[in-house]
């Protein structure tokens, strides 16, 4: 181990490092020497982004190695890496680094790296952890005058120095690589080793525990740089890239999954809404609103914690495409649902999969179409049953639809849809030919209405209105709740009218809303009236919030 600036100028020390960073650190040094600490702004930049590309790599590696198990870490990867051609810089790292530790935490996954699991790199938006410091020093360099850019250079050449510190596998545990003639170090300076008690892949990096468990590094680090010099290197062009980790044994098979899955075959589609619920008031409304309609586009309306999916689920038969929005997920991108509805069209008519092609995304309301037509000279209506629709308000990625875009180009086409969203949640209308709007109903999650009053009663005024509405039977209009707020407070104070009305409207999805007449100062008018759907799982909520 080891402490201070001076040690990490030191080439006894630095040269003992992984290769990128040694010479890093030896670029450092040398400017140090030559022109003085305050001229070394871009290199101590180098080291962090050195260290951080370094770090990034080896828990992709440690990841692969126990297994690849995570869905989402998978995604990420995917989305981050492979797609984007492997081209990932070093902040990008620094969050795969994070996300892929957290994975080995909620798993009690063990890396090989000696003591890189009790490293930490913060969490989003806690601007005062030190690799947050270093990422805010290498994004922006140093500015001002002379003295504070020396005074910016000691302080982030210490942090970086504890931060190595921190990470003993750097030194005590080497990369190894077997070069047919031997095992090598690829440390700043190449030395020979003894053969470690596993087998090495020729040519190919790793890092060996104790234990003698192994991480390959290959293809997220080589062998040798672009030169063919010995030493631990990022891959050059003419070298597999990080995006060939598709070609690791333990990420292959998930890969060749998901690429189907983004094609349609969503694997979460067939279990997506759950159980079916037998909620008579639903059926038999629905039955009767669309007993006209063998088409078109149905809205089924309900509060937050009501069983809608255990209904969406029960009225989906065999061949309807199930799907549940999910926002930052698959289910979440209006172009994969696009997908679907093709697959579900193929599946319908008989069609070998593939039959309908979607080459871009700007063509998928002519794929829609083209599908809508082929049902119709079938004979054929797609179903459709797609839960928490409201949530699909926004595409996933620029250039995509969104979910409820790809839900009104269903309208006049060979599709009968079923949607489900939370009442008064849309900011726009959600285009329907059929609503139907219930209460909570059998079966009520009492977990998901103390989630909606935990995100909507943000405030001490929420929680007010809701409190007073608790306690009244009859419907309240504004005028009346401010009446009764300001009496409550018993202060004096005069409750700001918009305010309340802006916290009524928010809470909307738990009240039943009205007209009355009602006289107000000699003047009698219809005024909209509120009040709550169920007071008892509501004020039970509240209670559990406070």
């Amino acid at each position: 181990m080891f402490s201070g600036p001076p040690l990490l100028l030191d080439a006894a020390y630095f040269m003992r490092l992984p290769t990128p960073l040694a010479r890093a650190l030896q670029t450092l040094a040398r400017e140090t020497v030559q022109s003085g600490v305050h001229t070394t702004a871009d290199e101590l930049v180098a080291c962090i982004e050195a260290l951080f590309s370094l770090l990034g790599r080896l828990w992709v590696a440690e990841y692969l190695a126990a297994g690849a198990p995570d869905a989402h870490a998978n995604r990420m990867l995917h989305d981050r890496v492979i797609a984007g051609g492997g081209r990932v810089l070093g902040g990008a790292w620094l969050g795969i680094a994070r996300a892929l530790r957290g994975v080995f935490l909620a798993r009690g996954l063990r890396p090989v790296a000696d003591g890189l699991l009790a490293v930490d790199f913060g969490d989003w938006g806690d601007d005062t952890h030190p690799f947050a410091r270093l990422s805010t020093y290498r994004n922006s360099f140093a500015h001002g005058s002379f003295q504070s850019v020396l005074e910016d250079i000691h302080t982030h050449r210490d942090l970086f120095a504890e931060q190595l510190g921190r990470l003993p596998f750097l030194v005590e545990q080497p990369f190894l690589m077997d070069t047919g003639d031997g095992v090598v170090a690829l440390r700043g300076e190449v030395e020979r080793v003894a053969r470690p008690s596993v087998a090495l892949e020729p040519m190919r990096p790793a890092l060996v525990g104790a234990d003698g468990r192994m991480v390959d590094l290959y293809p997220l680090a080589v062998g040798r740089d672009e030169a063919g010099a010995l030493g631990l290197a990022w891959p050059g062009k003419k070298d597999a890239g990080a995006r060939d980790i598709v070609k690791h044994v333990r990420f292959e098979a998930w890969f060749a999954r998901y690429q189907q899955e983004l094609e349609g075959d969503v694997e979460a589609m067939a279990t997506c809404l759950g159980e079916a619920v037998a909620w008579p008031e639903a059926s038999t409304s629905l039955a009767e609103r669309g007993a006209a309609r063998t088409r078109g586009l149905f809205l089924l309306e309900t509060p937050p914690g009501a069983p809608r999916a255990g209904v969406l689920a029960g009225w989906a038969d065999a061949g309807t495409v199930r799907w549940r929005v999910r926002p930052g997920d698959l289910m979440g991108r209006g172009l994969v649902f696009v997908k679907a509805l093709l697959r579900g069209t193929e599946a319908s008519l008989g069609l070998e999969r593939g039959h309908f092609t979607l080459a871009d995304a700007e063509g998928w309301r002519a794929a829609l179409g083209d599908a809508s037509r082929q049902l119709d000279a079938g004979g054929r209506v797609l179903r459709v049953a797609i839960e928490d629709l409201h949530l699909g308000d926004a595409p996933a990625r620029p250039g995509e639809p969104a979910v409820l875009e790809v839900w009104r180009s269903l309208a006049g086409g060979a599709f009968l849809a079923l949607g489900g969203v939370v009442r008064g949640w849309a900011l726009r209308p959600i285009a329907q030919d059929v609503r139907v709007s219930l209460g909570f109903g059998p079966a009520i999650d009492s977990g998901a209405v103390r989630d909606f009053v935990s995100a909507r009663a943000r405030s001490a005024l929420h929680r007010e209105v809701l409190a007073l509405l608790c306690e009244r039977s009859s419907p309240l209009d504004l005028f009346e709740a401010c009446d009764a707020l300001e009496a409550a407070r018993g202060d004096g104070a005069v409750v700001f009218e918009p305010a309340v009305e802006r916290a009524l409207w928010d809470l909307a999805p738990l009240l039943t809303l009205g007209r009355d007449a009602r006289e107000t100062e000699g003047v009698r008018e219809q005024v909209r009236t509120f009040a709550l759907l169920d007071p008892t799982h509501v004020r039970a909520a509240l209670e559990t919030n406070r």
